[in-house]
C-alpha cells in the first residue's frame, strides 16, 4: 500500500497491510494490522478506524510498540515537539479528522517508554538521562494547541513531573503554561534538572547557598511567550 499525503508532503509505503472494514448504518468501522518503512528501518502497527457519515470524521486508533519519536512525528507532524524524547516509545494515539477540510480536529496520545534520555525543548536547554518515563497529552485547535497532562520522568532515585500547555505552536503569537515538580531529588543534583532561563532568581539563589541532603518536593510554575522573533520571554 502506497499512501500519498499531500498536506504534509509525504509519501509512506507499507509492504504488508491487514485490514478489515465493515459498513453499518453509521458508516464504516474497521480494524488490522500495517507494517510501515522508515530510512531507519519498519515499525509494526495496530489499526483501528471509524467513519461516521454523519459528521463526516475519520477515528483513527494507532497502537504501536518501540517506535522512535522521529519516527513517530514523521507519521504524524502533530507530534513534533516529542522529538526531544529519545529513547523508543509504546503506547496508543487517536486521532480525529474531519474528512471535508481534511483538518485534524484532536489527537489524544498515551505512552511509555523506558531507558533514554530527554531533552528539553527549546527556549529551556538541558539533556538528561533517564530510566523510563510515562506521557499523556493530546493536540487541538488545528494542530496549534498542544497540550501534556502528564509527563513523568524515573530518573534513577529522584522523579520529575511535568504538565505543559503550548498554545499558537509554531506561529508568532506561541505562549507556553507549565509546571514541573521534582521528588526526592538530592540538593547536589538539583542543577543538572533545573534549566536555565525557568526562573533563574530563584535558581541563582539555591544552587550556590543549598546542599547536602534531600529535596522531598521541589514545584515551580512558569509561563513564556514569543518575542515575535525566534525568542522568548518570562511572563510568569
Amino acid at each position: 500500500l502506497t499512501l500519498v499525503d499531500m498536506m504534509n508532503d509525504t509519501v509512506w509505503h507499507a509492504p504488508n497491510v491487514e485490514l478489515l472494514v465493515t459498513r453499518d448504518g453509521l458508516g464504516l468501522s474497521g480494524k488490522g494490522q500495517a507494517e510501515l518503512e522508515f530510512e531507519s528501518g519498519t515499525a509494526n502497527l495496530d489499526i483501528g478506524l471509524r467513519f461516521d457519515s454523519v459528521d463526516r470524521q475519520l477515528e483513527i486508533d494507532t497502537g504501536f510498540l518501540k517506535l522512535a519519536p522521529s519516527q513517530l512525528a514523521r507519521l504524524m507532524p502533530e507530534m513534533q515537539p516529542l522529538t526531544a524524547i529519545d529513547l523508543p516509545l509504546s503506547g496508543l494515539v487517536k486521532t480525529r479528522f474531519d474528512v471535508g477540510s481534511g483538518k485534524l480536529v484532536r489527537l489524544d496520545f498515551d505512552m511509555a517508554g523506558g531507558e533514554g534520555r530527554f531533552v528539553l525543548p527549546k527556549p529551556l536547554s538541558g539533556d538528561f538521562p533517564v530510566r523510563s518515563l510515562t506521557l499523556k497529552g493530546q493536540v487541538s485547535d488545528g494542530g496549534q494547541r498542544f497540550a501534556v497532562n502528564d509527563l513523568s520522568l524515573n530518573l534513577g532515585g529522584p522523579s520529575v513531573s511535568l504538565g505543559i500547555v503550548v498554545d499558537g505552536l509554531g506561529t508568532k503569537e506561541m505562549s507556553i503554561q507549565g509546571e514541573a515538580s521534582a521528588r526526592d531529588m538530592p540538593m547536589d543534583r538539583l542543577h543538572e534538572f533545573w534549566p536555565p532561563g525557568l526562573a533563574d532568581n530563584a535558581r541563582d539563589w539555591i544552587m550556590p547557598n543549598l546542599s547536602k541532603g534531600f529535596a522531598k518536593e521541589v514545584a515551580v510554575r512558569f509561563g513564556l511567550k514569543s518575542d515575535g522573533n525566534d525568542g522568548f520571554k518570562l511572563v510568569s
